[in-house]
């Protein structure tokens, strides 16, 4: 039996390729879009992640009642839901309220944040029409 140095060397590149492919995995696809309250007024914010590997981008949002700051939301994404995102930047790219009237089935998006500024509420629309398809949802930029 002959010895196939140059097969042996395309299989061993091929390894190594498919190793490096498996390493610059980043998660953000398990990241959910969007991670709020089902009712009420709170403050929320727009994440975008980036991944500098991948050449990934996702922006998401997040609001929850039980936070008084804008920071608190961002603070609870990086401490808790971005665990699994591997080699990735998070930027807190503006944030508003959000007000979500289950009952009615509608949402309300507005203002803005003291803390990271404004962001496109049309975007963050369109990410809660995604989750809230029998919503109706409206923005502006007025008030705090």
């Amino acid at each position: 039996m002959a010895f196939n140095y140059f097969g042996l060397m395309i299989l061993i590149d091929l390894i190594i390729i498919s190793n490096m492919v498996s390493s610059k995995t980043s998660h953000i696809k398990e990241i959910k879009e969007c991670e709020i309250d089902n009712d009420g007024i709170f403050k929320y914010i727009q994440i975008q992640i980036d991944c500098n590997l991948t050449g990934e981008r996702k922006i998401v949002v997040r609001g929850w009642k039980k936070y008084e700051y804008h920071k608190e939301n961002f603070a609870h994404f990086k401490s808790v839901e971005s665990k699994n995102i591997k080699n990735c930047k998070l930027y807190a790219i503006g944030g508003g309220r959000i007000n979500i009237n289950s009952m009615n089935k509608k949402i309300l998006v507005y203002g803005y944040s003291k803390s990271y500024g404004i962001c496109d509420h049309s975007l963050t629309c369109k990410i809660l029409q995604n989750h809230y398809p029998d919503f109706e949802c409206n923005w502006n930029n007025d008030g705090y």
